[in-house]
């Protein structure tokens, strides 16, 4: 059953991680630094917008924006800025040059929750390295696992969670875009939301040129 009580305790608990980590981490145990949870956040304060009214988008913009900014930050490294680099942290560039996202881990090694196993598998490989991040990856995006992030279905050496640009995360962060540009226009912050509607076009023309399928 629904509770009003529960979202905005959520949220408030949401805003505090995000206020101390910059983003919301995997889970609530320091190994889980490493990466995020889905960026889920703005979808949460939308609804309760839509229940409490349009100053909830005004209260936790700078949260949005702080979350933002974790999965944005690839785009400020000074060697993604050069043409030849296609992928830094979290952001992909696009073969026309947008700019959109994958699921990403800082670690490269075993997962603390899955050591054992991680290591028996990650011995195997030539690329154990690149394995450990995948599988921490694939762990980020909720989907641990899916078959949607194997070569082999069947086989779990096959994960290539960080070559895959998917369509859930990247509808997450057009969401925030949309929520901040909402948020700014609300705060007569004429700028900040013209550059975030920009993003939401940007992105929304992305998403339907590269992910979309008849």
């Amino acid at each position: 059953m629904f509770s009003l009580k529960n979202l905005k305790l959520e949220i408030q608990n949401f805003a505090h991680l995000i206020n101390t980590y910059g983003y919301i981490p995997n889970g609530n145990r320091s190994y889980y630094l490493g990466r995020s949870h889905p960026p889920v956040f703005a979808l949460m304060v939308e609804l309760l917008a839509e229940i409490q009214g349009e100053q909830v988008c005004k209260m936790y913009a700078a949260a949005m924006r702080t979350e933002y900014d974790y999965w944005m930050r690839g785009t400020q490294n000074a060697s993604f800025k050069q043409k030849n680099t296609h992928c830094f942290e979290h952001v992909v560039r696009m073969p026309g040059g947008e700019l959109l996202n994958r699921y990403w881990d800082e670690l490269a090694s075993p997962r603390e929750e899955s050591f054992v196993e991680d290591v028996e598998l990650g011995r195997t490989l030539e690329e154990s390295a690149e394995y450990y991040r995948h599988m921490r990856a694939g762990a980020e995006s909720g989907w641990d696992y899916s078959s949607r992030w194997l070569i082999d279905d069947h086989d779990l050496k096959t994960i290539r969670t960080t070559d895959i640009v998917p369509i859930d995360l990247n509808v997450w962060l057009l969401k925030i875009e949309e929520m901040l540009a909402r948020a700014y226009q609300l705060q007569s912050k004429k700028a900040q939301a013209t550059h975030f509607h920009s993003l939401a076009d940007t992105r929304r023309l992305a998403i339907q040129n590269y992910l979309w399928d008849e």
